[in-house]
């Protein structure tokens, strides 16, 4: 290769100082530029290191460094979060005032010095009213809403993380507001915040719905978190994952006014997972109401039925009895008058015609005896027809007596302890929980047949089981 007669030599460095001079020259002022965090390290010193990105239809157009330094980043980071309610974090787009820097060693990168978060709120926005037009475009914005939860739901499918103070508050407002229900809870644990709480969150959904005849409903609570990583919840795979579920979602995932896209979309939304616990045992207690009241119902028209059935039994008999007599009457003065008229024409006939006496005496009596009959006849039948209408009458009564028996039989206390259970009393009352005992307390078991008396020597913890309703 023939080289040329003259080469200009120029050291790296010199290239570099070049470089950073133009830059410096070009860049005098820091300026205001919009990009996308795709990744975020924070120090131990308290800087922020940061990878910028633009995109275009998901393929990166451009790509730098940028660090914020501690000393900014106390002032910045604050008032960022504050406004905006959420993390800075990677995955979101921020407009930033920065300075560009160039470093022989470490290339080109971006010193940030400020960051808008009223854009940030603006893009956060957007993207939520993106992801609601798309929910609605595909049918899927009032899906969950329009499930209705199961009054009385016991069967509860929670998604929340394990140890959590949210869950803790949710089980311990459970047990507090419905002592005397056996809930079944299964936790389906994920992370509630960070990168991977959406994908946590569709597999345990995902996994729900494989098996959703086991659970009324499934409860999706989070507390204890920082209050600023929500932004999981607006994300759109996760809503359209919810929104697909078969069963009601019962949401309890913000704070204060804080509402997501999935609180939205969810069958019923609460602001904490103690509302949350609140709601479920309303529901349980409000059914529980319309039981007792509808026991009372039943009590009160079987007593009812029962009064009446008496007064109609009593007046039927009366009536009854009224008829029977009034037919004996009608049909006894009837005959009487027969009687006396075939006398009296007798008398008259003695006088005119003496030798037809004995022809017309036998045709009185023959007629005479055949109205006895016709008219014995006809009383028998009417007493007939009365005693099949009191025996209907009276099996019918007998039938509504036995069933409001029955019915007020199972209600009875005595058939409770038929079936085997017990009551024991401690000092005359009843004994629901082990907190009202003490060890050396005298306790005293009602059974079906007999009672016996007991020491307490050990009282075990409380078991999570209970009688189911």
């Amino acid at each position: 290769m023939r080289q040329p007669e003259y080469r200009k030599i120029i050291e790296l460095s010199d290239l570099t100082d070049s470089v950073q001079q133009v830059l410096q020259d070009y860049f005098r002022r820091p300026v205001w530029i919009k990009a996308e965090i795709s990744e975020w390290k924070a120090a131990r010193n308290g800087h922020y290191y940061l990878q910028l990105v633009e995109k275009q239809y998901g393929i990166i157009q451009a790509q730098m460094r940028a660090m914020i330094w501690s000393g900014a980043a106390k002032q910045i980071i604050p008032y960022f979060e504050n406004k905006t309610k959420t993390s800075l974090n990677k995955g979101i787009t921020i407009l930033f005032l920065g300075i560009i820097t160039y470093h022989p060693v470490y290339g080109l990168a971006i010193q940030i010095e400020d960051i808008d978060p009223e854009y940030t709120l603006g893009e956060m926005a957007r993207e939520k009213a993106e992801t609601i037009a798309i929910l609605q475009r595909e049918g899927l914005w009032d899906r969950n809403r329009e499930l209705v939860v199961p009054m009385g739901a016991q069967r509860l499918a929670i998604i929340a993380a394990p140890g959590s103070k949210g869950l803790s508050d949710f089980q311990k407002t459970l047990k507090t507001l419905c002592p005397r229900v056996r809930f079944t809870l299964t936790l389906f644990a994920s992370l509630m915040q960070g990168d991977r709480a959406s994908s946590d969150i569709i597999r345990n959904l995902e996994q729900i719905e494989k098996e959703q005849t086991k659970y009324d409903a499934i409860v999706l609570i989070r507390g204890g978190g920082a209050e600023l990583d929500l932004k999981c919840f607006d994300e759109l795979s996760l809503c359209k994952s919810l929104a697909n579920s078969s069963l009601p979602v019962i949401t309890g995932i913000g704070h204060a006014d804080d509402e997501t896209l999935c609180d939205r979309i969810a069958s019923v939304w609460r602001k904490t997972p103690t509302d949350t616990a609140v709601f479920i045992c309303e529901s349980i207690n409000q059914l529980l109401f319309r039981i007792e009241k509808a026991e009372q119902q039943i009590a009160t028209f079987t007593n009812a039925l029962i009064g009446r059935s008496k007064q109609q039994l009593y007046r039927m008999e009366h009536h009854v009895i009224r008829t029977v007599h009034n037919e004996i009457r009608f049909h006894r003065n009837r005959l009487t008058a027969m009687s006396e008229k075939i006398t009296t024409s007798s008398r008259y006939s003695v006088r005119s015609a003496h030798r037809d006496l004995e022809e017309k005496a036998k045709q009185v009596s023959q007629y005479a005896t055949r109205m006895m009959q016709s008219q014995s006849k006809k009383l028998e039948h009417a007493l007939q027809t009365v005693h099949w209408r009191a025996f209907e009458i009276l099996k019918q009564a007998g039938q509504w007596l036995e069933t409001a028996q029955k019915m007020l039989s199972v209600l009875h206390p005595e058939q409770v302890l038929r079936r085997g259970y017990s009551i024991t009393r401690l000092n005359g009352k009843a004994i629901t929980s082990n907190n009202q005992l003490t060890p050396g307390d005298e306790v005293t078991t009602l059974l079906y047949k007999g009672k016996f008396t007991s020491i307490i020597n050990k009282i075990n913890p409380h078991d999570e089981k209970k009688y189911n309703l």
